[in-house]
């Protein structure tokens, strides 16, 4: 038993020590596999100076529907919005009485290019989707998915192109405006359900 004990041992230490030297490998090979960054894609992040010019987060969707427009007057191929817009906002603008829902689903379908991520949500019986609120849900060219997997240390190396569960599938959040940029129909992307793209 004791012998048993000591070769699973061994055993345990051994794989464990492959994962990780394989991990380390990948990353140091990934290094080596430098890109120059693209100069056509835009990231409008949100950072402490946003912050301290609009307020607290969250922001009113009036904002977003604003921020839509601007870039959507410089004619982009696809507009990816990575904030989750999950619960209905019947607020009204101040400035024009519209509800802001209903404000920024009109931006989203005057733009016709954006792309809104949804999530998944346990609900004690399984993952379900929690969608955007219906409004901008409607509005949207697609929707995608924004989960990313990590591995066992913490890192991120690997996303599943389409996630999903039935007969609903969504594309990864990148994957979707790839496919609205070469204007692709949702859905028509080649694909395996699960498979995980490296």
């Amino acid at each position: 038993l004791s012998l048993l004990l000591l070769l699973l041992t061994i055993f345990t230490s051994a794989s464990d020590l492959f994962r990780r030297s394989s991990m380390t490998l990948y990353d140091r090979m990934m290094q080596h596999d430098t890109r120059v960054a693209r100069d056509d894609i835009l990231i409008v992040a949100i950072d402490d100076y946003s912050l301290k010019e609009l307020g607290k987060w969250p922001w009113p969707r009036q904002h977003h529907a604003a921020l839509i427009r601007q870039l959507n007057a410089a004619k982009p191929i696809a507009i990816g919005i990575d904030v989750l817009f999950s619960e209905p906002d019947s607020s009204l603008n101040a400035d024009n009485g519209i509800p802001a829902d209903l404000a920024l689903a009109t931006a989203i379908k005057e733009a016709g290019n954006v792309v809104v991520p949804l999530t998944s949500q346990n609900t004690g019986r399984g993952l379900i989707a929690v969608q955007p609120a219906p409004q901008i849900a409607n509005a949207a060219r697609q929707l995608s998915h924004i989960h990313i997997e990590l591995d066992e240390d913490g890192v991120a190396r690997s996303v599943f192109l389409r996630e999903g569960n039935g007969a609903e599938w969504w594309s990864h959040f990148s994957l979707a405006l790839k496919g609205v940029g070469q204007n692709t129909a949702a859905g028509t992307e080649n694909w395996i359900p699960g498979v995980r793209q490296i």
